[in-house]
Parts: structure tokens; sequence; C-alpha cells
């Protein structure tokens, strides 16, 4: 029985680790790069085609399109919406990190402010641990090269 199990457990980690190798290799297939990608943590709030939190969100640029994208575990990422990067008003930063009893919880978010004819947008995300700002900051920093390269 013990053989079994090992064997059983065994196989789904080398079925996942294929799973995860085919995703990757079909998503660089199609134009996304893993050093084009901008992790941005947690989806909370401001874009017109997402209802939900999301966590685990990352983004790329592709075709004048900032591309956000949720994670999956053992397979491609899938799409969920997109802003037009000539539509980006501001990329800012904001520190909301507070105090829960005697501990500091860090919490930053980054915001994009974009406006879709007459509609105004603050599309957040949100990034938590020790280094919260400082992810926030470099997520950032990656979405003004890529404006300024389209733009």
């Amino acid at each position: 029985m013990d053989v079994f199990i090992v064997v059983l457990v065994l196989a789904i980690v080398i079925y996942s680790g294929y799973r995860i190798f085919q995703a990757e290799k079909t998503f660089k297939a199609m134009g996304y790069l893993p050093e084009n990608k901008i992790t941005l943590g947690t989806y909370v709030s401001g874009h017109p085609n997402i209802n939900n939190l999301i966590y685990l969100v990352s983004m790329y640029a592709r075709k004048g399109n900032l591309e956000i994208f949720r994670a999956t575990y053992i397979s491609m990422p899938i799409r969920i919406a997109d802003i037009d990067i000539t539509l980006i008003k501001d990329v800012a930063i904001v520190d909301k990190s507070n105090f829960k009893g005697k501990k500091k919880q860090k919490i930053a978010q980054l915001i994009i402010k974009w406006q879709d004819g007459k509609f105004v947008h603050k599309t957040i995300f949100e990034f938590m641990g020790f280094f919260a700002v400082q992810k926030a900051n470099t997520a950032r920093n990656q979405i003004l090269k890529i404006i300024k390269e389209n733009t």
C-alpha cells in the first residue's frame, strides 16, 4: 500500500511538472515572455470588467495594452482584462500599512488611473508583506517604462 501511495504521488508530481512546462512553452509562443512579466499581487478593485478580488495577478504589455492575468497552478495564466496604454493618466503607489495590535501590517497599493470615454477608473492592486512598498514600486517602474515605450 505504501509503495502505491509513493508511486501515485510521484506520478502526480511528474504530470503537474509536465503540464506547467507545456503551459509555459505555449505562453511563450504566444509572445508572453517571462522577462516581460509584471507581478501585481492581488487585484482589489477599479476595473469595469472584473468584479471579484483576485489573488496572484500579473500583467504583460502586448499590442498597446496592459493585459491582466490570473495565475493558475498547472495551466496557462488566464487573461481577465486589459487597459489600453494610451488611456493611462497616472500610476501611483499608496502606503496603506497599519497596526494590528502591536504588529505593523505592511500593505502597499498600486493604482492605475485611466480614462475610458467619460469614465475615470482607478484600478487597484495590493501588495502585502515586509517588501510591499518595494514590490509596488518595482511594478510601477515597469509600467512607466512600458508607457514611455508605447506613447
